[in-house]
Order: structure tokens, then C-alpha cells, then sequence
């Protein structure tokens, strides 16, 4: 009898070690981190048969149940909190590990992808032809030049497309009937906080004028942000001008302007800020720089040979924000967008709104100019929008 229980502890040991070995280890590169990923090492299937509602069904069905991924899915969702990612970053952290797991099959890639998105707890769907599949996640958010469907009320943003640069898969797509976590929550691309991602720091001179005196900024700027937004999906016009300057940019940048504003009225204040918006940067149209619609937060304006008016008003946003602290309004031409901020006193005309009066500054001209309080030139009969309001 002993004999017997000392075989049954010694076959207990043996099989707890040997799962203990058995745990592998995904090296992700992300970005500007080296990420190490535990994971059980056991194999994942593949669909068996054609890509078919019921197959798809049975492959989701068979890995929840058989394939240990609780390690794996635990890992990910602790480095997505210790390096405060986003929903956007979060996916593309799955996407990468997708990638591993899936040793080049583009379809597996996505079918693991939409495995690990789903147990995290967000709304998915799945469209489907031949071999190849398409991973939805539900969103409040509005998000273009990428296809989109609404289903029960609910809007999916197709992340497979931004991924594979598709405006629109074509052909006929069969829908997945299949819900994986139904009513799951949303799946969000604010940027707000930025994520603790390691700084590459590289070193810039910026230079502006205002009344003829020449000014020279030493900044040092990060390239982990650049990188994050140079295929960033793009949203709501007006929420890249929401998203903070990174720490790295503001530690360099905010000082100097402080130093710069100091003694200055709130009139001399906004001039500067729009000499530094208007002369510090050369100016060229997205598509004529870019080929495309490419929106700009305010660090992209130091990464860039170009930027535009949506580019400047994002930079002078944050500027004013942090610097003088006051009340501002986004307002939309069409083609064009602008700041009005209000003042403790009256320079011009202004835009009356919620019982305040606003004053345009517009961060992109005259150029080499430093006057405030016009409407830009071409748009004085010009209807407008306001986007948003700051306090």
C-alpha cells in the first residue's frame, strides 16, 4: 500500500514538473519594448474544413475549452495595464502575439486574434469568404477610411482592414452569426492617457520670432510617438487636439515657452504662441505631403518637414492649455480649422458662445504674423462649426 501511494506521489510530482517545463516564452518586439509572453506550448488547431459558420463555431468552441490560454491571455492583459495601453494598442499587442502563435498562417493570425480580443471581454464579429476572415470590434466612437457596419444598433469598425491598408474588402462577405462575447464593451481609440511606453529621445532646434526678436527652443522630442501614430486609425477631427503633449516633448518644450511668456499680457501671450504655430513650421496640404488625409497630434508637428491647419491648431491647443490656462473653442471652416480663445479683454470682433466672447487665433497665419483677434482671410462670409470647447 505504501509502495502504491509513494508511486501515485512520485507520478504526481513528475507530471506537475513536466507541466511546469513545458511553459514557453513569445519574445514580442513592441514598439519600443522587448515584451516576454508566457505561454502553455500547446499546439492551436486549425479550422477544420472551409472557413463555414459551423466550422468557425467549433474551432472558437474547441480552443475555450481545450487549449489552455488563461497564461497567455493574463500576460497580455497585465502588460496592458503596466504600460497603460489603449484599447487600439492593446489589439495590436494581441496582433503581435497572433502573429507568433500563428507561424504565418494569415488566417489562423486572425482567427487567434479574435480568440484573445473576445475573452478579453470586447463585442466582436466575424465576416468570412473563401480563406480569409474579418475581425470587427464594436465602437462608440466615429473612426475613418475604415470600413464599417452596424449591426442591433451597434457600430463595428473592421480592425483586420487597418492592418492589411484596405478601404473595403471587396466581393460578398458572409456574417458570422456566432457572437463570442455579445454585448461585450466597447472598443475605444482615445489616446488619453499616453501609454508608458520607453521614450526614444531625439534632440531637435526649433526656431520662431515674434517683434522681431529671434527665438532658438532645444527640445528633445520622441520617436515612440511618432511611430504609434504613423498608422494610427484616424477619428473625430477634433479629439487629436484633446490628446496631451507627451511627457518627453512638454518637459523640453513647456519650460522655455513659460520663460518666454513671463511678464507678458494674455494678449502678448496668444501672439507668441501664434508666432511660434505660424513661423516655427513650413506648411503644406496633408495630401500634397502625405498622398492622403493624415491628421496630426500636437508632438507629430516636430516629427514632420510639413503640417497643416488641423496639425497647428492641435500644437497651439495644447499650448494655451498649458501655459495660460484659458477658455477655448474649436471652430471648423470648411477646409479649415481655427481656435478661438477668450480673453480678459475685448481686441476685436469675437464669437459669442455659451456667455463667453471668443477671439480668433488662428495658429497657422498670416503667416510670419502675430496679429489675433481675425477672421482668416477667405473665410470672413463663411459659415462655421464649433467642435468643442475647453472649460
Amino acid at each position: 500500500m505504501r509502495f502504491f501511494l509513494w508511486i501515485v506521489l512520485l507520478f504526481a510530482f513528475c507530471s506537475a514538473k513536466a507541466k511546469t517545463t513545458d511553459t514557453l516564452w513569445l519574445s514580442l518586439s513592441f514598439y519600443s519594448e522587448t515584451l516576454s509572453l508566457p505561454h502553455s506550448g500547446a499546439a492551436i488547431p486549425l479550422v477544420e474544413g472551409t472557413v463555414a459558420e459551423n466550422n468557425l463555431v467549433r474551432w472558437y468552441e474547441q480552443l475555450k475549452a481545450n487549449w489552455p490560454h488563461d497564461l497567455l491571455l493574463q500576460n497580455i492583459q497585465k502588460q496592458k495595464k503596466q504600460l497603460q495601453l489603449n484599447d487600439w494598442l492593446y489589439y495590436e499587442l494581441i496582433w503581435q502575439t497572433a502573429k507568433q502563435l500563428s507561424t504565418g498562417n494569415p488566417l489562423q493570425e486572425r482567427l487567434i486574434s479574435w480568440f484573445l480580443l473576445s475573452e478579453s471581454g470586447y463585442d466582436t464579429r466575424i465576416t468570412f469568404r473563401d480563406r480569409q476572415i474579418f475581425l470587427y470590434a464594436y465602437t462608440e466612437e466615429g473612426v475613418f477610411d475604415t470600413p464599417m457596419i452596424e449591426l442591433e444598433a451597434r457600430k463595428f469598425v473592421n480592425l483586420s482592414s487597418i492592418h492589411d491598408g484596405m478601404k473595403n474588402p471587396t466581393g460578398a462577405l458572409n456574417m458570422l452569426q456566432f457572437k463570442a462575447a455579445p454585448y461585450g464593451k466597447a472598443f475605444s481609440f482615445s489616446l488619453q492617457p499616453w501609454p508608458l511606453l520607453s521614450p526614444k529621445p531625439i534632440q531637435q532646434t526649433i526656431r520662431f520670432s515674434w517683434q522681431e526678436e529671434a527665438y532658438k527652443l532645444s527640445l528633445t522630442v520622441d520617436q515612440t510617438v511618432a511611430n504609434i501614430m504613423q498608422d494610427y486609425p484616424i477619428f473625430e477631427e477634433h479629439r487629436y487636439l484633446e490628446i496631451p503633449l507627451s511627457s518627453t516633448l512638454a518637459n523640453t518644450l513647456l519650460p522655455q515657452l513659460a520663460e518666454i511668456l513671463e511678464d507678458k499680457t494674455e494678449k502678448e501671450a496668444l501672439e507668441i504662441l501664434v508666432s511660434f504655430t505660424r513661423t516655427a513650421f513650413d506648411y503644406k496640404d496633408d495630401r500634397d505631403h502625405f498622398g492622403k488625409n493624415k491628421p496630426m497630434i500636437a508632438d507629430e508637428l516636430f516629427h514632420y518637414s510639413f503640417s497643416d491647419c488641423e496639425d497647428r491648431s492641435a500644437l497651439f491647443y495644447n499650448l494655451v492649455r498649458s501655459l495660460l490656462d484659458l477658455p477655448m473653442i474649436i471652430i471648423a471652416y470648411p477646409n479649415h480649422l481655427t481656435i478661438g480663445v477668450a480673453l480678459g479683454q475685448e481686441i476685436g470682433p469675437s464669437i459669442q458662445y455659451e456667455g463667453k466672447a471668443y477671439y480668433i487665433c488662428d495658429p497657422t497665419g498670416p503667416t510670419n504674423s502675430a496679429r489675433i483677434g481675425a477672421v482668416p482671410e477667405g473665410y470672413e462670409e463663411i459659415s462655421f462649426e464649433i467642435l468643442g470647447q475647453y472649460r
